[in-house]
């Protein structure tokens, strides 16, 4: 990370050009401020994605009263740190400290991750806000689970796609944690729809642009294959080298198997993660951009934003080592004999 951020102090194509930029315009004064969300920035740099990012970065330009490239770089690593900490603690007080611990090495260990974190995108907060609400979910606390939620829409808008998940899963799951959850993530909900129908007015947005002839990419079924290799291939390249993050998964799961008291937490965790893969792919079917171009700039960010939620799964329905091993060094059980009868009695 530190050769990469020595290297391109400035971030990759999509910081400079869109969340940098954007935060420069925020941390100037009021003459300026509103070119962050203006329609005549042009379509590629997006003015109306939501602001979490780069209001945090000028904010924090406006504190230090500098525009250093440190600024937006630290708050990318920052945000890997607290993704790792969620992980850790929210697994930890969920099912115990060990497996907390592997499930913050496994997330820490995936060079896909590693190296989204000196691009000073906006999918590794994404990432974050994702794994904190599943973790605030499972650990029966819905209204912090909704404010990461609604922090998560605030971030991007993949984040949208996600409240509508978590609010549609939870309430399947449990109808009352959605309905705090919904409480929670209302406040940010509301900043998002007067950002997109007031102030970010007048941008178009991939939903729009991508209805007319909707019909006809649905019906073209050389678009699907296209997507399914693109996700197949993107993930067989997560790892590095003869290393690939699922590995520790597989070999935590031969090791400690499942448990299936906690087996209604991985449906949970993999219902969300099923569903919002499900969302990005129908988004890449109906989008009306070159298929082949936002595959290949895009599907690599888009499972990163969804593999903490896929380890959280996995590590929600394992059995704790702890458990496995009392198990295994249980003494046997003693056999017991049958006691013959006295002769002359019956």
């Amino acid at each position: 990370m530190a050769t990469a951020w020595d290297t391109n102090p400035q971030g990759d194509w999509d910081a400079w050009g869109i969340w940098n930029m954007r935060a420069r315009f925020l941390e100037s004064d009021g003459a300026l401020a509103h070119r962050a969300w203006s329609p005549a920035l042009g379509e590629n740099t997006h003015a109306e994605y939501p602001l979490l990012l780069s209001s945090f970065v000028a904010r924090s330009w406006a504190f230090g009263r500098s525009s250093s490239a440190a600024v937006p770089a630290a708050a990318s690593y920052v945000f890997f740190l607290a993704l790792i900490a969620l992980a850790a603690g929210g697994v930890a007080a969920h099912r115990g400290e060990t497996l907390g611990l592997l499930a913050a090495m496994t997330l820490a260990s995936t060079p896909a991750l590693l190296h989204q974190v000196p691009a000073q995108y906006a999918d590794i907060p994404l990432a974050c806000y994702i794994a904190g609400a599943i973790v605030f979910v499972l650990l029966d606390r819905p209204l912090l689970a909704g404010v990461f939620a609604g922090c998560a829409a605030w971030t991007k808008d993949e984040g949208l796609l996600f409240l509508a998940v978590l609010l549609a899963v939870t309430a399947a799951w449990k109808r009352r944690a959605a309905l705090a959850a919904l409480a929670g993530a209302l406040p940010a909900t509301v900043l998002v729809v007067i950002f997109k129908t007031w102030l970010a007015r007048g941008n178009t947005s991939l939903l729009s642009v991508s209805l007319p002839e909707a019909a006809r990419r649905l019906s073209d079924a050389g678009r699907y294959g296209a997507t399914l290799t693109a996700l197949g291939r993107e993930f067989a390249n997560m790892g590095a080298g003869w290393y690939h993050p699922i590995l520790p998964l597989i070999a935590l799961a031969v090791a400690l198997r499942f448990d299936r008291g906690h087996r209604r937490d991985a449906v949970y965790c993999g219902a969300l993660s099923a569903l919002l893969l499900t969302g990005y792919f129908g988004v890449y079917i109906l989008a009306n951009n070159d298929l082949n171009w936002l595959l290949q700039t895009s599907v690599n960010r888009v499972l990163v934003q969804v593999w903490p939620a896929l380890v959280l799964a996995g590590f929600a329905g394992l059995r704790a080592p702890e458990a496995a091993m009392s198990v295994r060094n249980a003494p046997p059980p003693e056999k017991v004999r049958p006691r013959r009868p006295r002769k002359g009695k019956p």
